[in-house]
């Protein structure tokens, strides 16, 4: 008889996109970060502008018309800030973990991007409907505007555009102040503000020796809100780009 040879089965690959699911999967063993707290802020920014508004309108007994004044609010941007916080602190709280897990820095990233990406959309759809809510509603029954606010533009087509290309803007300008801590830590961070604000400041500077702030205004005319939303898509995908090529060079720390 002739004994069949038994090779040692080989061990299971895991291929790329395995990991990065597996990066996906761990921002959520934790939601509290990535998706209750979010919610939390905005419903807190949104119980106090009901309170500012009932005291307006209880304030004003001759007045029936509060919906232009209302209109200009820019409570809804505390959300789109805080969805940068929420991005650097998710990238800090789940690099180290990811490596532990056997991810790369490229799936950590990938994986996070999809997150990121996956948070704007579901973010874009809550607000677009609180947006329909405030309208059927007449703004909550005091005519107040905090989801459809004149900066999101007049039909929700537009609307829908803007509120989606903010958060991609926030949440990648966040993924790379992320990547930067997780590399240099507060120091790095604390740098690469500097650069940025000295970027915007250089800019200012440049348009004011150009005397260029009449065009440059009506420039922003003529293309708000869509437009400039659009526009933001560039450093939303400089800084996703950045984001990647810093991280590739960070170490996980104790």
């Amino acid at each position: 008889m002739t004994a069949a040879a038994i090779h040692p089965a080989a061990p299971a690959r895991r291929y790329g996109s395995s990991r990065i699911g597996s990066v996906i999967r761990l921002y959520f063993t934790n939601p509290m970060t990535i998706a209750v707290t979010p919610f939390i802020v905005l419903a807190s920014i949104f119980v106090l502008n009901l309170a500012i508004w009932v005291i307006v309108v209880v304030s004003s007994p001759g007045n029936t018309n509060f919906a232009e004044g209302f209109s200009y609010s820019g409570a809804s941007a505390w959300i789109f800030f805080y969805m940068a916080v929420v991005a650097i602190q998710a990238m800090n709280n789940t690099f180290r973990l990811a490596l532990g897990y056997g991810a790369t820095r490229r799936d950590f990233y990938l994986g996070s991007a999809l997150v990121f990406v996956a948070m704007s959309v579901v973010f874009t759809a809550v607000i677009t409907i609180l947006g329909l809510l405030e309208e059927v509603t007449d703004g909550w029954g005091l005519q107040g505007r905090m989801f459809t606010p004149v900066y999101f533009g007049d039909n929700w087509g537009v609307r829908i555009a803007v509120i989606l290309c903010l958060f991609l803007f926030f949440t990648f300008t966040g993924s790379a102040f992320g990547a930067v801590f997780v590399r240099w830590g507060r120091n790095g961070l604390l740098i690469f503000g500097g650069i940025l604000l000295a970027i915007v400041v250089a800019i200012g500077l440049a348009i004011a020796l150009l005397d260029a702030w009449g065009p440059f205004g009506s420039w922003l005319d003529a293309n708000a809100p869509l437009g400039l939303a659009l526009w933001s898509l560039v450093p939303s995908a400089v800084f996703g780009v950045a984001g990647f090529f810093i991280l590739r060079g960070a170490t996980p720390k104790s």
